[in-house]
This record gives C-alpha cells, structure tokens and sequence, in this order.
C-alpha cells in the first residue's frame, strides 16, 4: 500500500504546471541535547537563545540523527530546540525506508529510515515524526514527546492528586458527621 502511495505522489509531482513551493521547514530535538554542532558561514546572535547562521549549519545527535544545511541560511533556536530554515519543494526528496518520492502531505510517525534530501540538504534518522501542511514541514526528532507533554502530564498528576486528597477528606468528614449524630427516637 505505501508502494502505491509514494508511486501516485511522485507521478502527481512529475504532472507538469506543478509550482515550486517554498516550504518553511522546522526539525524540532526537543529534550535532545545536540551532540555536535559546526556552524558555516556569518552568525548573527538574534537573542540570548537564538542566532542565524547564514551559510548552514551542521547538527548530529549521539542517536545516529544528522541535520546538515549547507548554504542555507538557518535559524536555531535552543530555547524552542529546533532549527528552521527555507527549501523549495520541488528539489527535495524523500526515502522512507528503501522508497523514494517527493515530501508527502500529512502526519507520518517514523518507524524505518528516514531521509530528506536535496541541494545542500540532509536530514537523517531512524525514527520520529514528519508532518507536512500547506506550506510548512516539521519533523521531529525521536523521543522529543515526553518533553514536550512533561508539563501537561506532571499538571494532571498534580490535579489528580489534589482531587484524591479532596475525596479522601470528604469521606472522613462524611464518616464523622454520620458517627455524631443523635440517635433518633420513635414518635410517640
């Protein structure tokens, strides 16, 4: 079935009036520390957290994942953890797994190799997520979830234990009420 998919995708890319177009492109390694970094080219420092590397930029993680812009002006940015750039979309390629087509339009978890590919472009890895929308690629780099949903699921443990505190409270209070009152009589 993907076969048939990625073939359909690259004969709809190859249908000529098809317009180049101008993806904005973030990979997202949130709660993954950069292994190594070599910056290409002039850096402009935008803030404490962030700076644009004009000539692109080369980034690797200990898990095998690469991100290599050459002449691509880039923007990382280490507070969101991410780094962003320009590509048009009609040079780029995609593998996934041993297939080959154009990027693909939707929401795709990553569970075989994965490559995008084009002039002065490599984006490599195993696993993760891609989504691609209009005119805007993420991927996102494996294991950066539990990162980015930490703050919602700490939340909902603190609501939760807040909530079996209240319920506890409430049972005691309930058995006390019930344990004070009077005994009734019958009327007489």
């Amino acid at each position: 079935m993907r076969r048939i998919l990625f073939g359909l995708v690259f004969l709809l890319a190859l249908t000529p009036g098809g317009e180049a177009v101008e993806l904005d492109v973030t990979i997202s390694f949130i709660g993954r520390p950069i292994d190594q970094i070599e910056a290409q080219g002039e850096t402009e420092y935008l803030g404490p957290d962030s700076l644009r590397i004009l000539g692109g930029a080369k980034l690797s993680w200990e898990g095998g994942e690469i991100v290599d812009l050459k002449g691509i002006p880039v923007l990382l940015d280490r507070r969101l953890e991410q780094i962003s750039c320009k590509l048009e979309s009609d040079s780029l390629r995609v593998y996934y797994g041993d297939e080959i087509a154009p990027p693909m339009r939707g929401k795709f978890k990553l569970d075989t190799p994965f490559r995008l590919v084009g002039p002065g472009v490599l984006v490599k890895l195993d696993s993760g997520r891609y989504f691609l929308e209009g005119e805007e690629m993420k991927i996102f780099l494996p294991g950066s979830v539990w990162k980015r949903g930490a703050s919602g699921f700490l939340m909902a443990a603190l609501v939760g234990l807040v909530t079996l505190i209240l319920m506890i409270n409430a049972r005691r209070t309930r058995q006390r009420l019930q344990s004070d009152r009077p005994a009734q009589r019958k009327p007489r």
